[in-house]
């Protein structure tokens, strides 16, 4: 006789997973995704790279067209999920993710039955600042077109993206009292 736990397990393993990596700029979501795309042995597509293959073909000449790059990201991330899907492949998906950008994610994980776990990387607005301002000399030149131009527009950004409402329950990693390795393993603990 087969236990209610072993059974539930073996469920676990046959569901697909989708993990939705957002969060706090700075916080290390690409990093995160990464490490976990090679932990999990699953596809990882993030908003940034694909952004950056739009720009270096498209181009941009002001902030609106910047904008529409990013949308044309989450798009293409939207619809490659859909292709995916199919297959029952797990897959990971990183971006800065924005409420309106997330019901047709649901929509395709709810009609080919895929658990969805959303990571949201968080942390001191102070610590997240000083590295997102580390970083920028090194960033593709569609990164660095923000309207983030002092420590209050960080701010502002932040308070704005944290209260909305991310539609999937939220597992919370603070980036700021963990360093990268506590962080990863802290992810690693939802999925084991």
């Amino acid at each position: 006789m087969v236990s209610n736990k072993t059974v539930a397990t073996r469920e676990e393993k046959a569901m697909k997973r989708l993990i939705l990596i957002c969060g706090d700029l700075a916080a290390g979501k690409s990093t995160l995704a990464d490490r976990l795309a090679g932990f999990l042995q699953c596809a990882c597509l993030k908003k940034d790279v694909l952004k950056e293959i739009l720009s270096d073909e498209i181009g941009f000449r002001n902030r609106e067209e910047n904008q529409h790059l990013s949308r044309g990201a989450i798009a293409a991330m939207t619809h490659f999920f859909g292709q995916i899907a199919p297959t029952g492949a797990d897959l990971i998906l990183e971006s800065n993710f924005h409420a309106p950008e997330l019901p047709k994610i649901k929509v395709l994980a709810d009609a080919y039955g895929y658990a969805v776990t959303l990571i949201k990387m968080t942390g001191d607005p102070r610590q997240l600042y000083d590295r997102f301002q580390k970083r920028l000399p090194f960033r593709h030149p569609t990164h660095v077109a923000t309207n983030i131009n002092s420590y209050d527009d960080y701010v502002r950004y932040l308070e704005e993206s944290r209260i909305e409402d991310m539609i999937f329950s939220e597992h919370l990693i603070d980036a700021t009292t963990h360093d990268e390795e506590e962080v990863f393993a802290i992810a690693k603990s939802f999925f084991q």
